[in-house]
């Protein structure tokens, strides 16, 4: 065949510096006449690289004959044409590729086999060409493919997150926020300054969804403290309260401020969100609020507030509330005096755990789990062994987990062989919550529980306090997890030894629930997990579908570091997907030392690898 004479005459000679204007021209002939040689080629997928091959090396006449295949039957090759006049330089070419996208049922799939093949700033074009006017389903798979990209492709994200159209807006927002790379911090400190209210509003949407993300930690705060200074009211309190969830409490004074101004009512959700995670305010603006309130709740929550303070006064007052007569009395003092954390307040809510009213009973056990200190152990005991009522019970239980001592392990083992799950999952969680080693034995026992939930919640919490344990008992977890079952899993709260150990089971896993779940996890937790993705994409023994999917991502991150894996894939892997997903990112790049990796392909017997070879070729200049 005349491939392979041309190729017995060419060098397998790496040419690390930019091919000169003439060699670049004599590779996109030797390219043309390959391509030429495969576009009847009865592989449809072969036709398509041979179009885009002509297409980069079109001249003018030959941009013309591109134009009569226009008439092609199949969607995908009338596509490729399109594509390859892209290529070509031709001008009505984004406006033809687009409409089709725009017309097709499997505009995704088309995106992630064909486009991806185009160089990013073409795609960039034509992706933008798309956009403008799409329906809301193309709309979500240009941004779906768009969020896994990189670079200037993942910041067209950007210009649609800024646009006028609210539809427009949501869509791209809710692919920013799925795949949340660091990026999109920038795009949302740049939302932030909109004149739009909608967008700066998208933009702690795009925020909130770092919060879950510990590696992005102080990037996320520095956005959020700015966004603190915003005219925006509505995004100055939500920003606020994003601080607050992450621990700091300089999101606690607009929140207090703002609430403050409200009626009772209207402000209990976020004195509640206060209180709930212990951000402190000033006790001299919490008093006089305390002083002018009528409303029962409002005065319990204000002093909860104020017992977060450690103000001493006020810790006298919650005593002498909690020996009132009176009921309303006793429930403010019996919510709050946990809150102090000081130990002068066990004995009060110690007796208020065994007494006959239900609320006082509840609140005790509450507190006793704020103080958190181990001479609560025995009447917690007590408690959660002879409690009929199911909600205090279950607040022994959690004050138990807060209780981070041996002896508090001790106690919730005895619950192992509850026959409630409710009872269970909390047991699983105070136990995960104490931090002690100790915990990790009772965790083990949970692993057999009928309960599937109890099971893997026992399993994740191995993997924060036992990582060894948790590493034996990784192909029994996985054997038959709840569904949803990643939610629980956040692979940059593990150990880099656990995560590998974990996601390779995963990947490699004979369900493929489990197996699409890892790769859904991949797309949300990309720079976390792409190392790992890097040394699985040359294994032996890999499915070949998450093999290639591995890739993909490997190609999107657009990092020049993976070029070495890439190749790999190519060399180790010829006949799986994988191959042809990293070939295709490796074409498309157009690098000058890629030339000796591209004249190897040529030789394959696989006649879709030579043709993006010469694909490859082509696009060297």
């Amino acid at each position: 065949m005349k491939w392979k004479h041309a190729l017995t005459a060419m060098t397998a000679t790496a040419i690390v510096a930019p091919a000169p204007a003439s060699y670049a021209a004599e590779l996109g002939d030797e390219a043309r006449e390959l391509a030429q040689q495969l576009e009847e080629d009865a592989n449809p997928q072969v036709r398509v690289a041979a179009l885009l091959t002509l297409g980069e090396t079109a001249d003018r006449a030959q941009r013309r004959e591109l134009e009569a295949k226009k008439g092609a039957e199949a969607e995908r090759e009338k596509l490729a044409v399109g594509l390859a006049l892209m290529l070509a330089g031709d001008r009505s070419a984004t406006a033809y590729s687009a409409s089709l996208l725009k017309e097709s049922t499997t505009t995704y799939a088309h995106l992630r086999e064909l486009v991806f093949a185009l160089p990013a700033s073409v795609q960039q074009t034509l992706l933008a060409a798309t956009l403008n006017g799409a329906d809301a389903a193309t709309r979500r798979d240009v941004f779906r493919y768009l969020a896994q990209q990189s670079g200037d492709l993942y910041g067209l994200l950007q210009d649609s997150l800024t646009s006028t159209s609210a539809e427009l807006r949501e869509d791209a927002r809710v692919a920013t926020v799925y795949t949340a790379h660091p990026e999109a911090l920038n795009f949302a400190e740049s939302m932030l300054r909109s004149r739009d209210a909608g967008v700066r509003k998208d933009a702690t949407a795009i925020t909130a969804a770092f919060l879950d993300k510990p590696d992005a930690r102080v990037e996320l705060i520095n956005v959020l403290e700015k966004a603190l200074e915003n005219r925006d009211e509505a995004v100055k309190l939500e920003a606020a309260r994003q601080l607050v969830r992450l621990g700091e409490d300089k999101g606690a004074a607009p929140l207090f401020k703002h609430a403050s101004a409200l009626e009772p009512a209207e402000r209990a959700e976020i004195f509640g969100f206060l209180i709930e995670h212990r951000a402190r305010v000033r006790l001299d603006e919490v008093r006089p609020l305390i002083e002018a309130t009528e409303d029962q709740r409002d005065r319990e929550l204000l002093y909860q507030l104020a017992a977060i303070t450690g103000d001493d006064a006020v810790y006298q007052e919650l005593v002498a509330m909690f020996r009132s007569d009176t009921f309303n009395e006793r429930l403010v003092g019996v919510q709050a005096l946990g809150l102090t954390r000081r130990a002068e307040a066990l004995e009060h809510l110690g007796r208020g755990l065994f007494e006959g009213q239900r609320e006082i009973r509840l609140y005790s056990a509450r507190g006793l789990g704020q103080i958190a200190n181990p001479e609560a152990l025995t009447g917690l005991r007590r408690a959660v062994t002879n409690e009929r009522d199911k909600e205090v019970r279950l607040a022994a239980v959690e004050a138990l987990g807060n209780i981070k001592d041996r002896g508090s392990v001790q106690v919730m083992r005895f619950l192992t062989t509850d026959q409630d799950p409710e009872v269970k999952r909390q047991l699983v969680a105070s136990l995960i919550n104490t931090g002690v080693p100790e915990a990790a034995q009772a965790l083990e026992m949970l692993l057999r529980d009928r309960n599937l939930d109890v099971q893997w919640d026992a399993f994740v919490g191995l993997l924060k306090l036992a990582p060894e344990s948790a590493q034996r008992h990784i192909s029994t977890a996985l054997r038959n997890p709840p569904e949803q079952f990643t939610d629980a899993l956040n692979p940059q709260q593990l150990s880099a030894q656990m995560r590998e150990a974990l996601y390779t089971a995963m990947f490699n896993h004979s369900s493929s629930r489990v197996r699409q779940a890892a790769i859904s996890q991949l797309e949300r937790y990309r720079e976390t997990l792409l190392p790992l993705a890097q040394k699985l994409a040359t294994s032996a023994g890999l499915n070949p579908e998450v093999r290639a999917e591995l890739v993909y991502q490997l190609a999107s991150a657009a990092d020049s570091k993976n070029t070495a894996t890439l190749e790999s894939v190519v060399r180790l892997f010829g006949e799986e997907p994988a191959a042809i997903v990293a070939a295709w990112a490796l074409a498309r790049e157009g690098q000058a030392d890629m030339e000796a990796s591209f004249r190897g392909y040529l030789g394959r017997d696989n006649p879709l690898m030579r043709a993006i070879a010469a694909y490859g070729l082509a696009r060297i200049d």
